[in-house]
């Protein structure tokens, strides 16, 4: 085995300590960047604490509520269990993009993506009132018009009981495999609004332009909707 000269140990050895002097450069700019955006958390942190207490004095003071735009107590349930939403943030200045959080403005959102879907399995009772209750009763006059793989089309003219009228209906009355099948192309057809939506709240922002912040995002957050 060849035994290496000094001369070439040295040469490793200034070659290691290059290395191990670069390293330690690195490391220090890692420690210091670690620490800038550690006091930025902690700035970020302070200021959500301030703004919180600030929101908190809503009851007492009405006025801030409505420079806000806080939602209202009775609507605090869309904010937490709502079929999707549509955020929309701001990034933080350009020297600080690339490492930039997003700082929301306000959030939109949609209770249910499928509200409209009403599943009639037999032509639906008519609700009446007998002069003291509502009461249900069925109804004679419906009539099948149609029928195809979609389902059965009902129709029932407008009647009269006792001294009101109830105008004219049309139903769509369905089997369970039926209505899940028009319920699932409804809901994506409802997500497709809700993408279209937020893409064009976001080329509004884009198109006024000016903003301080370097950028407007709008992000869309959909939650588990069945049969999607």
């Amino acid at each position: 085995m060849k035994t290496e000269t000094k001369q070439q140990l040295r040469e490793q050895l200034d070659a290691v300590n290059e290395k191990l002097i670069d390293t330690e450069s690195r490391l220090k700019d890692l420690e210091t960047q670690r620490e800038s955006i550690r006091q930025r958390f902690v700035e970020k942190r302070e200021r959500v604490e301030e703004l919180e207490a600030l929101l908190g004095a809503d009851a007492s003071d009405p006025a801030l509520s409505e420079k806000y735009k806080v939602v209202h107590p009775d609507n605090a349930w869309w904010m937490q269990y709502s079929d999707a939403y549509i955020t929309i943030n701001t990034l933080g200045a350009e020297y600080d993009y690339g490492e930039a959080l997003k700082q929301r403005v306000c959030t939109i959102p949609i209770p249910n993506l499928n509200l409209s879907s009403t599943w009639h399995q037999k032509p639906p009772l008519l609700r009446t009132y007998n002069g003291e209750k509502w009461e249900f009763i069925e109804c004679e006059e419906w009539e099948m018009i149609s029928e195809d793989d979609k389902g059965q089309v009902w129709e029932r003219p407008s009647v009269e009981i006792g001294d009101r009228t109830y105008p004219g209906e049309t139903v769509l009355v369905e089997t369970r495999e039926q209505y899940s099948a028009r319920k699932k192309i409804e809901t994506q057809e409802h997500i497709a609004l809700l993408v279209d939506t937020a893409q064009r709240i976001g080329e509004l922002y884009s198109k006024c332009g000016g903003w301080p912040d370097n950028e407007v995002t709008v992000d869309v957050e959909i939650n588990n909707i069945d049969n999607v």
